[in-house]
């Protein structure tokens, strides 16, 4: 029984990657999701710097969600050699980063 269970939890904890995620074949090569297991977009980022973000984002099935210039609202010192990486999502208004500020159209 031990065993089976042993099994059961290692199969469960390599089929829940949420870096791994199928791209829909209408969405930009270039485009990178950001999200978990619940959910995100794909954002396809088109010109960056420490004050504005172009980008389009993509629903999870390929539709443009929005798309335009994002400046930079508050205060947080993120090298734009980085910025892509500290986005963590979309929440409709803004790209949301980890740090003390986000982007809003």
């Amino acid at each position: 029984m031990k065993r089976l269970l042993s099994i059961f939890m290692l199969v469960t904890l390599f089929s829940c990657n949420s870096d791994k995620r199928e791209k829909p074949s209408n969405i930009p090569k270039g485009a990178i999701w950001k999200g978990g297991v619940d959910g995100g977009c794909w954002i396809l980022f088109s010109k960056i710097s420490e004050n504005a973000i172009e980008a389009t984002i993509f629903y999870e099935n390929g539709e443009i969600w929005e798309k335009g210039i994002f400046k930079k609202q508050g205060d947080c010192q993120i090298s734009k050699d980085i910025l892509i990486k500290k986005i963590d999502g979309f929440d409709g208004e803004r790209l949301n980063t980890n740090e003390r500020c986000s982007f809003k159209k």
